[in-house]
């Protein structure tokens, strides 16, 4: 009787630690495929941008280029962009 008690015990421990391991865990790992400082190219959306600008094959160059972090000159922005309705970003 005491054996099967200590063995109840014991599973129980293992649980509840594989619980809590499993809970921390999943909060401090988190991916990303895009980083806050990675540079992208942007078009202020004055025009329309050309019909191809979503194409693997588009030549950006005629686009600006800035640092990930994108506003309106609020204190908090790698790249300032101006007041605007729409930006195309690559």
């Amino acid at each position: 009787m005491i054996m099967k008690r200590g063995q109840r015990i014991l599973f129980l421990t293992v649980v509840v630690q594989w619980a809590i391991l499993t809970r921390v865990l999943s909060q401090a790992h988190w991916e990303t495929a895009i980083y806050a400082e990675d540079t992208w190219y942007y078009f202020v959306g004055t025009i329309a941008p050309p019909a191809n600008w979503y194409s693997l094959d588009f030549d950006q160059n005629n686009w600006s280029s800035g640092q990930g972090g994108f506003g309106y000159a609020d204190g908090d922005d790698n790249t300032t962009i101006p007041n605007t309705l729409s930006v195309f970003f690559r």
